[in-house]
């Protein structure tokens, strides 16, 4: 069941583009792992989903999965993202984040090598911290956790270390402050 003293929630993506074909019979997946964090510094593997096509199938499951989980979740939702090195990362965080616009997204450079990234979650979830719901889910995600790092795939191992550290660094999702950025401000000096 739920928890019902969640106080953030993310959503967190890694994106992968690229159907099964005869050439590549068993392609990366995209995955989006749902973590939350309670007032009681608890966490819960709330949801996972994963799908494999091309870009606007993996755009649009992206859209229908924030709508679902920001009526759920409120303002305790947000979007995490990651962004691959170079320029090609840039421009598609750029673009994902224009796609998203209306949703509460936070960016996450993937900096660290993917084993130090999971040990974060490894040492929350060996002393109990962490609770996973029951879902259809739960048999692919545990079978790529078990097999990490020697496994085929390792999406849901990364999104899985995302989201955690996107609720246990963030104190809460609630927006308190909007910046008006530089961009804007000229935008407004100019119009005077």
């Amino acid at each position: 069941e739920k928890p019902q003293d969640l106080e953030i929630v993310c959503r967190y993506w890694d994106r992968a583009s690229t159907e099964a074909s005869q050439e590549n019979p068993d392609p990366d997946w995209s995955s989006g792992t749902l973590m939350g964090r309670t007032k009681r510094q608890t966490y819960a593997w709330l949801d996972q989903v994963r799908e494999r096509g091309k870009p606007g199938v993996i755009l649009e499951l992206i859209k229908a999965t924030a709508k679902k989980d920001l009526e759920e979740f409120g303002y305790k939702y947000i979007i995490g993202l990651e962004q691959d090195p170079g320029s090609a990362g840039v421009s598609e965080i750029h673009w994902l984040t224009r796609e998203l616009a209306g949703y509460p997204i936070k960016i996450f450079k993937a900096t660290k090598d993917k084993i130090t990234r999971q040990k974060p979650l490894s040492s929350q979830v060996a002393i109990g911290n962490v609770e996973m719901l029951e879902g259809s889910w739960n048999d692919s995600l545990l079978d790529e956790l078990e097999a990490f790092p020697e496994g085929g795939h390792d999406d849901q191992v990364d999104t899985s270390g995302g989201a955690f550290l996107a609720v246990s660094l963030n104190q809460t999702a609630q927006i308190t402050e909007v910046k008006t950025s530089d961009k804007l401000k000229n935008h407004r000096d100019k119009r005077r």
